[in-house]
């Protein structure tokens, strides 16, 4: 989940079944957490269980899951215990089939979270996040031992009126800038007037070998004012001045160029003191 890369971004990211307590600390949910967020298109969805939380725990509890049918027999035992924030999950298994016993343990590494330090990060990262009851639409309420329901809507993030949105054409490890046509990646900033600060990464994908593939990039750069790329094609110019984008060429480290932009802007939006 922390390494995920698929390359794409989606409408909804499901991650369910306590699958999400497989990160055993906090920095690793952080890492996972913003790694979905990554994946998401403005306005996605990120949907997960937290199972396993300080609300709910209690410590020593022993669980027995059974089935039964005519030949067959299942249980599964577990004991609660939690260590630094691990639950060390041994899950028994007891199998009788035929008459005929046998059994397996299954261990497991899980991490347990506290419910508010949760949002806090659901919320840093820039979810506008909201929880649910045992998937059910009546909102999680504290003291009721309810299986927690994350639903994190990706927020778009405005710009204020006079901001500027800028658009990056990046090569593949993000560290120089790519021809627009070309690029896969797109690094999004905010420029205020003072400062710039980081909003998305976005992908485009590219058939290889395919020419005029620019339409693709300009889809992904549509709400920004300013794109800077290493180069830009004879068509592909044009056509983004004619969407009403300022066209940068320069080439170099990503932080470099973006500096290089802003401290121009800063100095011809400078008052003249004469």
């Amino acid at each position: 989940m922390k390494k995920l890369e698929l390359k794409s971004k989606f409408d909804v990211v499901i991650c369910i079944f306590s699958a999400i307590h497989y990160n055993t600390n906090y920095n690793e949910l952080e890492d996972t957490l913003t790694n979905f967020y990554n994946h998401l298109e403005n306005g996605g969805i990120l949907i997960y269980d937290l199972s396993f939380n300080y609300d709910n725990w209690i410590e020593g509890f022993v669980s027995v899951d059974t089935m039964v049918e005519e030949e067959l027999k299942i249980a599964r035992i577990c004991q609660s215990t939690l260590k630094n924030g691990i639950f060390n999950a041994n899950f028994v298994f007891l199998v009788k089939y035929n008459d005929k016993f046998d059994f397996d343990i299954d261990e497991h590494h899980l991490g347990v979270f506290e419910i508010d330090e949760v949002i806090n990060i659901m919320n840093e990262i820039g979810f506008k996040t909201y929880i649910y009851g045992d998937f059910t639409f009546e909102i999680w309420e504290s003291g009721k031992c309810q299986r927690p329901i994350f639903v994190g809507i990706k927020k778009v993030k405005q710009i204020g009126e006079n901001n500027m949105r800028i658009a990056v054409s990046v090569s593949d490890d993000e560290k120089f800038t790519e021809h627009f046509g070309r690029a896969q990646k797109f690094l999004i900033y905010e420029f205020d007037g003072e400062k710039t600060e980081f909003l998305d990464r976005r992908e485009s994908k590219k058939i290889p070998g395919e020419k005029h593939q620019w339409g693709k990039s300009l889809k992904i750069v549509d709400d920004c004012d300013v794109v800077i790329c290493l180069q830009i094609g004879m068509t592909a110019k044009p056509g983004l001045k004619s969407a009403g984008k300022k066209v940068v060429e320069d080439e170099g480290r990503v932080e470099e160029v973006l500096n290089r932009f802003v401290e121009h802007e800063k100095f011809m939006n400078k008052p003249l003191n004469f």
